[in-house]
């Protein structure tokens, strides 16, 4: 908004000459209009803040309900045998039992990079001998389930 104020200068030089000098200023000059406009943009700002807080506190509940649902996956291998190594190309791991992590396929024979991908989707993967006997097994169950050797 524009408005065009008008300032007498009663100094002697302007009421000599009889002059009136024509300002022209932007924005409110009235103070009550500053003052609204301030407290207008003041609520505004806490209204925003109290909108940021609540969706603040909203992403931390999304979370721990994600992280409460997402059920850890843990798979148990063994390394494979020298024969499958090479017959299946880059497998050094065999598939014993477990779980792979959801959006995973089941593969028999495991890569180094497929153990890799299973811990960076918050997998475990769990080692036992060549030759396991069955409390081996067991002790790696207990371990997918407790994450304690």
């Amino acid at each position: 908004m524009k408005y065009y104020l008008a300032i007498f200068l009663f100094s002697a030089f302007a009421s000599a000459q009889n002059r009136t000098i024509a300002l022209q200023v932007e924005g409110p000059t009235d103070l009550a209009e500053k003052s609204a406009s301030t407290e207008q943009t003041r609520l505004q700002n806490e209204i925003l803040q109290q909108k940021i807080q609540e969706n603040a506190i909203r992403i931390a509940q999304l979370q721990a309900q994600l992280a409460a649902s997402r059920v850890p996956t843990c798979v148990i291998i063994r390394h494979a045998s020298t024969a499958r190594q090479f017959l299946v190309s880059g497998a050094n791991w065999q598939f014993v039992e477990g779980d792979f992590p959801k959006g995973m396929k089941w593969k028999s024979n495991v890569t180094d990079r497929t153990v890799r991908k299973i811990k960076e989707m918050d997998g475990k993967v769990v080692i036992v001998p060549n030759v396991y006997t069955p409390e081996e097994l067991a002790a790696a169950r207990q371990e997918c389930k407790t994450g304690v050797k």
